[in-house]
């Protein structure tokens, strides 16, 4: 419990400055919350709306439900003037469509050192952004490599609706020179308004990705992805707590060419809360499981289709914040590999880590 003591002790008040992808797992990216990681490739508009900071992001975990890719990154958002921003981030891999793309199409080599590059402005009650991803890579003694560029844009209004759209430009890798996997054009659209205190959501997305084999030009794989999901989320906000919850409607659909196609639909509900423990201390938990119908049906090329219905898929989170200063230390709370559940060891006290400091 050392770790957590010293915290503690050094502990002040401070403004929290939302920039974690460690407190985007604890409340499982809940569709209604605001976070200024948003601007890195879903919502560069938002670069205006956080102010001005600067985040390092680190985690050792293995990837889990929430965690699609944990690697060290980090960026930063300054302003030009009163009406427009401009930031970088390096190393989010998660954020780029091509990493989807790309392991669809089943590539053993990911992009490596992305750049995001995003701007943002401002008119009146109307706020836009747009970014750019990009990564390049290759290893001459193996052969490998791989290469990611895409385009997002993302508008916003006083009003309360917005709006966001991602375009994959180009994504390729190849490994020992033998095989080469690209993207299929992906793109994602989403938008939502809200009402009151109820955010009203809708997101669409499509991808996929082939490989091929280089010396004999035989394509190996050639898979098409899609998912749609239309929900709400109820937000109540009273004395520095945001205790929200929501349902929605998910339908998801695998099809390889010539092969298997995999359809799903779920209807997840989550439940979480994000309160003030102290002055200085945020701590946050959520709870996501599919109820009433969950079902995947999996239909081989020229057999008889299999179906699973309502798998367990109960999802649990949690993470802290703590204020020091003008810092802002952002945790998941969950157990490293030999901890056995236990919270404060000094080897596994927080799984995903994230210091940000609001100018």
């Amino acid at each position: 419990m050392k770790t957590m003591t010293i915290l503690v002790a050094v502990a002040l008040c401070a403004t929290s400055a939302f920039a974690s992808k460690a407190r985007l797992k604890a409340l499982q990216s809940s569709p209604h919350l605001q976070d200024s990681r948003d601007v890195i490739s879903r919502e560069p508009d938002q670069a205006l709306a956080h102010g001005e900071f600067v985040s390092i992001e680190s985690s050792a975990n293995a990837a889990g439900a929430n965690d699609t890719a944990p690697n060290g990154e980090g960026g930063f958002v300054r302003k030009i003037n009163d009406t427009s921003a401009m930031g970088a981030w390096i190393g989010a891999k998660s954020e780029s469509l091509a990493t989807g793309a790309l392991s669809d199409a089943g590539s053993t080599q990911t992009i490596q050192n992305p750049l995001n590059l995003y701007y943002a402005s401002k008119a009146g009650d109307m706020a836009w952004g747009v970014g750019l991803n990009y990564s390049n890579f290759e290893n001459k003694v193996t052969k490998n490599k791989a290469s990611s560029m895409g385009l997002n844009a993302g508008v916003s209004s006083a009003a309360g609706w917005e709006a966001q759209l991602g375009l994959g430009l180009t994504g390729e890798a190849t490994v020992a020179d033998n095989t080469k996997f690209e993207q299929k054009s992906p793109m994602s659209l989403s938008g939502g308004y809200w009402m009151d205190t109820m955010f009203l959501f809708g997101k669409y997305a499509m991808g996929g990705g082939k490989a091929k084999d280089i010396a004999s030009g035989t394509t190996t794989t050639d898979k098409d992805t899609n998912s749609l999901e239309i929900g709400v989320v109820n937000s109540h906000k009273k004395d520095g707590a945001d205790f929200f919850y929501g349902v929605s409607y998910l339908m998801t659909t695998d099809k390889v060419a010539n092969g298997t196609k995999t359809e799903g639909s779920s209807l997840p509900v989550i439940v979480g809360i994000e309160a003030d423990a102290t002055s200085w201390m945020v701590l946050r938990a959520s709870i996501k499981q599919n109820i009433l119908l969950g079902s995947s049906k999996t239909t081989p090329n020229g057999g008889s289709a299999s179906e699973i219905n309502l798998q367990d898929s109960t999802v649990v989170a949690s993470g802290l914040g703590m204020k020091l200063g003008k810092f802002m230390v952002d945790g998941s709370l969950a157990a490293t590999t030999g901890q056995s559940g236990k919270l404060g060891s000094d080897t596994g006290f927080l799984s995903d880590v994230s210091l940000t400091y609001a100018f």
